[in-house]
């Protein structure tokens, strides 16, 4: 079995020695010029592929070039032209970096950080399985030595799902497209294969997926177990679009599992958090591949209110980023367009510079001596990124996060537009630099009768931010999903399959220097003032993936733990584990602590 630098791209970084390796396929979280143009405010000629764009983004950004020690994995070679063909990377060459050694690393060479960079691990054990007979056999193996072994996918999971500094297996090479059918539209690939890279792939077979989470760099398997989820009330958690899997479990090896066998621990097992075995294999339902029109636009908080109902029914996806301490909203809106339609002119129509032009005219005010020099470079840089600059400057000071999120409204006031392009490319979003993030779900009503908790759940949060002179960075991004048929998806509903239920996210931005745990603490202050005011209220929980553990308070962990057994069948998911995993050994710190 073959232990080796994982090839984990974008989401994670496995550091070891003094090597670092960059593939072609790093998504850059900075967009180039060409992408930032058609992304946002300006127009784009109808027809715009996604492989376009994607080039764009590909590039390298130099801001993490210089971590010291790091070896980002990477890469991509040309897209899929048959069947049972691999997605296979080949790296480029090494740069060399210096670097401080941890004391670990002179006993362990392995050290794995999630993409946030918030959480990390030394695993003792790391493993590369190229078949699924490999990834058999090491499981069986881990269950008879009673040796934790956990799966890693790109690591995006801001709490470090992932995460074990036991034994750690990535599918990284397990990639391969295995069969199509254009007809019914289902996809067979191996879990390791990334979601960008199979839209790439389906696309010459007419097809895509039916959602599209925010990055697009997950392995499928992670995208599932965890059920990610993009925008729209007509439209699931990602885990609904399986509908057959291959789970390799300790004790009883390979099952099949699918709609039609041994349905009810499939429903459990879509999202079942890599605790009840390595999923090897997924089916997934595809639709055709479609092109969508955008439209990005900013309103205020009465304006939202007084569409929204009927947003939510004419739209195929939603999405709302509130700023603040401002009274703006940024509303972006998609529905399917028919190819060689042209999108409609803006209102106005500003160039990139205009656009950016309030957050550089925020940074220059701050840093006049050292910024002008450096305009026509960060001229280039998205908004994104520019915001993170802002911010960087001094994070915990609330006036200060005011200017920024006002300067980010009115970028996006002059960046409001339409653009048309596939489906994949067009869900995508360009979420910013090292963070911390909390997003929670919650019911909230049916699509013929919606409770008014969506709208509800935000104005208190806006409120509790105000009255706490909280230093909240924009965007608070609010999404929406219709119910998922898996039993530990956060958009469950058994009882009521027609729920809609509304997604929200609070977050801060860390600088790199030694303000990270100052920003941190605070951070965690924030989250629990939401958690106390707003969690049980609304019957809202954490998404798997940015579910963080108190590690000292017990009271904490308490409530955690009731909001999990409120919310899922926990009982039979611990009764699946002790069934297919008997010695525990798919679990980490995170599960463990959750599901006690």
């Amino acid at each position: 079995m073959k232990r080796a630098a994982a090839e984990l791209r974008r989401g994670c970084s496995l550091l070891s020695g003094s090597e670092v390796a960059r593939g072609p396929f790093q998504l850059s979280p900075v967009p180039s010029q060409a992408y930032q143009q058609s992304r946002y405010g300006l127009a784009t000629a109808a027809g715009e592929t996604a492989s376009q764009i994607a080039a764009q983004l590909k590039k390298p950004d130099p801001r993490f070039l210089g971590i010291a020690g790091s070896i980002f994995i990477g890469a991509s070679a040309a897209l899929i032209i048959s069947v049972s063909n691999s997605f296979r990377r080949e790296p480029e060459p090494v740069i060399q970096q210096q670097h401080e050694p941890h004391p670990d690393e002179f006993e362990n060479e392995n050290h794995l950080v999630n993409w946030s960079e918030t959480h990390e691990c030394r695993p003792k054990r790391f493993y590369q399985p190229e078949t699924h007979e490999e990834l058999e056999t090491l499981v069986a193996e881990a269950h008879a030595k009673g040796e934790k072994l956990r799966c890693v996918g790109s690591a995006i999971s801001p709490n470090g799902l992932a995460m074990s500094n036991e034994g750690i297996v990535s599918l990284s090479l397990m990639d391969k497209l295995i069969a199509v059918d254009s007809r019914t539209g289902l996809v067979t690939v191996q879990a390791g294969a990334r979601v960008q890279e199979v839209a790439d792939a389906i696309k010459s077979y007419g097809l895509t997926l039916a959602n599209y989470a925010s990055v697009r760099e997950q392995t499928i398997g992670g995208f599932t177990q965890v059920a990610a989820h993009g925008t729209g009330c007509h439209l699931s958690t990602v885990d609904d679009q399986v509908i057959a899997m291959r789970l390799i479990t300790p004790s009883k090896g390979t099952l099949t599992l699918s709609k039609d066998h041994n349905v009810e621990l499939f429903h459990m097992a879509r999202v079942g958090l890599g605790c009840l075995g390595v999923v090897s294999e997924v089916t997934l339902q595809c639709v055709p591949a479609h092109h969508l029109l955008e439209h990005t636009y900013v309103t205020t908080h009465k304006e939202v209110r007084r569409r929204h109902a009927r947003l939510l029914k004419d739209k195929k996806h939603l999405k709302y980023m509130w700023i603040p301490y401002t009274d703006k909203v940024v509303v972006t809106t998609c529905n399917p367009i028919r190819p060689g339609r042209q999108a409609p002119k803006p209102r106005e129509l500003y160039t990139l510079q205009e656009q950016k032009a309030p957050l550089l005219d925020l940074l220059v005010k701050a840093e006049p001596t050292r910024i002008p020099a450096q305009r026509s470079e960060l001229e280039a840089q998205s908004g994104a990124y520019l915001r993170d600059l802002l911010l960087a400057i001094n994070p915990l000071d609330k006036d200060w996060v005011v200017k920024v999120n006002t300067a980010e409204a009115e970028f996006w006031r002059r960046s409001e537009g339409y653009r048309i392009g596939w489906s994949d490319d067009i869900l995508g979003f360009d979420c910013g630099g090292k963070q911390w993030v909390l997003e929670v779900s919650f019911p909230t009503g049916t699509l013929r009768n919606n409770s008014g908790a969506d709208l509800a759940y935000i104005e208190e949060l806006l409120d509790m931010i105000q009255a706490n002179n909280i230093p909240a960075p924009a965007p608070l991004e609010q999404r929406w999903t219709a119910a998922s048929a898996s039993d530990m998806s956060p958009a469950s509903a058994p009882d009521r399959p027609d729920t809609i239920f509304s997604w929200l996210g609070i977050i801060m931005y860390m600088p790199r220097d030694g303000q990270v745990a100052a920003v941190t603490n605070k951070f965690r202050d924030y989250a629990q003032k939401c958690e106390k005011l707003l969690l049980k209220k609304y019957g809202a929980i954490e998404h798997w993936a940015k579910m963080e553990v108190p590690d000292r308070n017990f009271a904490e962990l308490r409530a955690l733990r009731e909001r999990v057994n409120a919310r899922y069948p926990v009982a039979r998911f611990n009764a699946a584990r002790r069934e297919l995993d008997p010695k525990n050994i798919m679990s980490n710190h995170i599960t463990d602590a959750i599901f006690k």
